[in-house]
């Protein structure tokens, strides 16, 4: 009796060893109907382990595109892959899950680049700003086109906005979760600012409302140069903090 569940499981092994053993550019030719508005040029490699010279997603151009597969994935019904690529020589990495449920999952990604290059992908091109971003996602989970998971942080080093003339905010941080009613939240704090302080929330709602609550704030009630910067806002509130509040539309 122990025969024949050998056999099956040899025959499914060797199976599965000839499917991840396919060239990408045919499976990728395969997947024609299903790509969606993703493309590919030059790929190379197999589905275990490939390359792509470029990947054209939402008219955003990223380079050295990279992928190994995690064989322990379809055993989940998903396909498990750690990738890795560049957006203007930035680096990014990801390992990424997609099932058979629809289920699509990012983990323990990275991501650097400027901010400028952040907005243009993000289309958050209200203001001028500059610095750099880090962000550390630990979980992104997307079914249906909605995000349904967000656990992330974010470092912006530099921080400078431009409301007339060029604000420097010093480092900031964030952290990114989901909240109640399924929208994206951010919670946006200075980290030892010499000048400001900063207390700022950003909601994105399914509908991709955006809207953003806080304040600004003089570290030195006394620094009439700061209260200048900020007169733009508006007056302060009796705690000298300059009200932030906004809504728009991605």
């Amino acid at each position: 009796m122990r025969w024949p569940g050998a056999v099956l499981a040899l025959t499914s092994l060797y199976a599965l060893f000839l499917v991840i053993r396919l060239p990408a550019a045919v499976v990728y030719a395969w997947l024609e109907p299903h790509r969606g508005d993703i493309t590919l040029s030059d790929v190379s490699g197999t589905i275990w382990q490939g390359q792509a010279k470029s990947v054209l997603l939402q008219g955003h151009r990223f380079e050295q595109l990279s992928w190994s597969t995690h064989p322990f994935g379809f055993a989940r019904g998903c396909i498990a892959l750690s990738v890795s690529a560049s957006l203007d020589s930035s680096p990014l990495r990801s390992d990424l899950d997609y099932c058979l449920s629809g289920q699509t999952t990012l983990s323990n990604a990275a991501v650097t680049l400027p901010v400028s290059q952040a907005q243009k992908l993000s289309n958050l091109n209200y203001v001028d700003a500059d610095g750099l971003l880090f962000l550390d996602i630990q979980e992104l989970g997307i079914s249906d086109n909605k995000v349904n998971a967000v656990s992330a942080s974010a470092r912006w080093d530099n921080a400078s906005l431009a409301f007339g003339e060029t604000v420097s905010l010093g480092d900031l941080t964030a952290e990114i979760r989901l909240n109640d009613h399924n929208a994206i939240v951010a919670i946006i704090k200075d980290q030892q600012s010499t000048t400001f302080r900063i207390n700022l929330t950003l909601t994105v709602d399914d509908d991709n409302t955006v809207t953003a609550e806080g304040f600004i704030a003089p570290q030195n009630p006394n620094d009439a140069e700061a209260h200048n910067t900020l007169s733009l806002l508006g007056n302060p509130n009796k705690q000298g903090q300059y009200q932030i509040s906004y809504k728009g539309t991605l």
